[in-house]
């Protein structure tokens, strides 16, 4: 039987890893699954290129493992991790992006993610990264590493945490600037912008724009009014 001649292909007691790949760039979408399935041990059973199709695979599919972009179509970034956490509190999730930043990085270890892969990195990376945190093991790209390191032992309060853009976004948020004006201020997109707001709120501990300018006041990070 089929089933037969699969597992004989990996070797007695010997399952695939299951996997979805959500990354809103079909080239990079496309390229990532070529990879993978191209291991004996992997099996990719979905994509989704947003957070609420991501969801949708989640909850049809059951996967082991989830590569996610931190930016996908609705630019979820770390509130999808938090959402993805709640919901799937088994699921192993590898960040895999182009970001490779402290703030990116150490919101994504705070949200509870299994591994972090940097885009650019060699294909046996990503492939090492799977096969370690499918076990239950924890795995970080080589060339993020000191970073985070360095990054952890300051501790640093979460105020303190936030990179320059980031405060810069938030002193708009306390004029009560809207995403697309911050956007053409700062010469980035909305998609940006969100992203940047939904790493302030992570890190201020705030569930919203309003709270996060409050927090942000009352710690003295910006200051509200003439």
């Amino acid at each position: 039987m089929g089933t037969a001649a699969s597992q004989s292909t990996l070797g007695v007691g010997e399952l695939s890893t299951t996997i979805i790949v959500a990354d809103d760039h079909p080239v990079v979408r496309f390229g990532v699954i070529s990879l993978l399935d191209a291991q004996p041990d992997f099996k990719v059973i979905g994509e989704a290129d947003s957070c609420a199709k991501l969801l949708d695979r989640l909850a049809a599919l059951d996967p082991e493992v989830v590569l996610l972009d931190l930016e996908l179509g609705d630019a979820c970034g770390t509130e999808a991790l938090a959402t993805l956490r709640k919901h799937y509190p088994d699921l192993k999730i590898i960040v895999f992006t182009a970001h490779d930043d402290d703030a990116h990085v150490l919101d994504a270890i705070t949200a509870g993610v299994q591994g972090y892969v940097v885009k650019g990195s060699a294909n046996e990376t990503l492939s090492d990264a799977i096969r370690v945190v499918s076990r239950g093991g924890s795995f970080l790209d080589a060339s993020i590493t000191p970073k985070v390191i360095s990054q952890l032992s300051r501790k640093t309060p979460e105020g303190d945490r936030l990179t320059n853009r980031e405060h810069v976004v938030l002193t708009y948020l306390g004029t009560g600037s809207r995403n697309k004006d911050i956007a053409k201020k700062l010469d980035i997109t909305e998609r940006t912008v969100k992203y940047h707001i939904s790493s302030i709120l992570a890190k201020l501990g705030a569930q919203n724009r309003t709270q996060a300018v409050q927090i942000a006041a009352t710690r003295g990070l910006i200051k509200i009014g003439a």
